[in-house]
């Protein structure tokens, strides 16, 4: 029985750590969006002495775009950092409650 709950856990274990890498992988290809329409943004400003009228229009359509992407990166990060938390705590706890275990069965 102990052998099945300590199995259980490293599955549950396992689990949280491949959808914190897909979280963690999500927030990477935030930050690189956010790294590109920041460039777009720079070239944008660049060019806004030019006679196309469509550019300051453009310029404000990234600019929304970019603070909402940057508000999700934000977002997302302070999520990724809780769930870390709870994973550790959880880690934790199962660790203590391993060497427990161990330590009962090593006495007996």
């Amino acid at each position: 029985m102990i052998h099945f709950n300590n199995q259980r856990e490293k599955e549950d274990v396992f689990a949280r750590m491949l959808q914190l890498e897909k979280e963690l992988l999500e927030k990477q290809q935030l930050e690189l969006e956010v790294a590109r329409l920041n460039g777009t943004l720079q070239v944008m400003k660049h060019l806004e002495g030019d006679d196309d009228g469509d550019i300051h229009e453009k310029m404000e359509k990234l600019s929304e775009r970019l603070e909402h992407e940057k508000k999700r990166l934000e977002d997302l990060s302070g999520y990724l950092v809780r769930k870390e938390r709870e994973s550790n705590d959880e880690l934790q706890q199962a660790r203590k409650e391993l060497i427990k275990v161990l330590l009962m069965l090593y006495v007996h």
